[in-house]
């Protein structure tokens, strides 16, 4: 990931939730990982996407604790749950789309 560093154009954290059930207990462990925009490609803990790939971006709030950041892309919709409002981060994938037509 060193590589990327000089072109990161924005940061927005996202989350998961995995449920298990132990010991007849209801466990919850929510980890916290990055979606990182960068000049060329959208990387997250599971996903790589290039630019290109990616048509668009959309956000619904969910709940007052989060909301859901869609991302229109060749292969599907892959969504995403944040806890901040990614309209910055929607707002710069949106100007990279239009600087590259």
């Amino acid at each position: 990931m060193e590589r990327h560093q000089n072109n990161i154009i924005s940061v927005i954290s996202y989350f998961h939730i995995e449920r298990n059930i132990a010991y007849n207990e209801k466990v919850q462990h929510k980890t916290i990982h990055e979606l990182i925009l960068l000049e060329t490609e959208i990387i997250s803990a599971d996903y790589y996407f290039e630019l290109d790939s990616v048509y668009d971006m959309s956000y619904r709030p969910v709940a007052n604790a989060f909301g859901l950041l869609y991302l229109h892309t060749d292969q599907g919709m892959f969504t995403f749950k944040v806890e901040t409002n990614p309209k910055l981060f929607i707002d710069q994938f949106q100007q990279l789309k239009l600087n590259d037509k």
